[in-house]
């Protein structure tokens, strides 16, 4: 099984009334006053899904990895892309 770290833009009213209680979700930046969060998905099964579902869902890049990472590794959340 491998892990993938992915991102989409959600609405600021998600953010405060879901994703910001999870621990899952990490915000990693604000794009257009819209929050851009980042979470981990199975890569075998993220992939075969139908690209409708995946719409909006970009691959994390290496900048987006540190920031996770340290984000999680601060408050000792696991997994980590990084270790």
């Amino acid at each position: 099984m491998n892990l993938k770290w992915v991102k989409k833009m959600v609405s600021q009213r998600d953010w405060k009334n879901y994703y910001m209680y999870n621990s899952s979700y990490v915000n990693i930046a604000n794009e257009s006053d819209k929050p851009l969060i980042a979470f981990v998905v199975i890569e075998e099964i993220f992939d075969s899904l139908p690209e409708g579902m995946k719409k909006g869902i970009r691959e994390c890049t290496e900048e987006d990895l540190l920031t996770i990472d340290d984000y999680r590794r601060g408050r000792h959340i696991y997994p980590r892309p990084l270790t």
